[in-house]
């Protein structure tokens, strides 16, 4: 089983602010129409460059995309919130949730981000073995997958027969 977490970096501020249950309130606010904040984007330094390398979902439906720079950003979005990456916060939060995970199963490897730019967190869980205790895979995917979003983190998950394809079908599917 591979758990992907996209908007770990943006989840983390959210989670701060407004509370783990901030996805479940902002799901109600967006069914009745409204975007409750302005949106947000984390920058990095790259290459000499300030460029935003994470966005929240706000910022990716306005168009916006990682990579863009600074003053492009601030230019067609006055009102975008701009907040510098903070690295260790990040770690701290994946490592956190890659010791909750344990209690789906022992054997869990950390899928760092491999790119600065475009770098996103995933865990891999070996579930062999253990799927039977939580009513199979299927059902074991879809209890972290809940508990994860009740806890504020947006996740998408896939199992298959060997890691690499569910580390793909993990990542490029559309989150629900």
């Amino acid at each position: 089983l591979v758990i992907h977490l996209p908007k770990l970096p943006t989840d983390r501020i959210m989670r701060q602010r407004h509370g783990a249950a901030w996805r479940i309130k902002s799901t109600i606010k967006n069914q009745e129409g409204e975007l409750s904040s302005s949106p947000l984007a984390i920058v990095d330094k790259i290459k000499n460059a300030i460029r935003l390398v994470h966005l929240d979902e706000h910022a990716e439906h306005l168009g916006i995309e990682p990579g863009t720079s600074l003053a492009d950003a601030r230019a067609a979005f006055p009102d975008i919130e701009i907040l510098e990456k903070d690295e260790k916060a990040d770690r701290l939060l994946f490592d956190a949730i890659a010791d909750w995970c344990d209690r789906y199963t022992p054997l869990i490897a950390l899928d760092k981000p491999a790119h600065e730019l475009y770098g996103q967190y995933g865990l891999l869980l070996d579930i062999t073995g253990c799927a039977h205790l939580f009513g199979g895979e299927r059902e074991l995917m879809k209890d972290v997958l809940a508990r994860l979003f009740h806890q504020g983190i947006m996740a998408t998950g896939a199992i298959a027969p060997t890691p690499g394809a569910a580390w793909a079908l993990s990542r490029f599917q559309k989150p629900k």
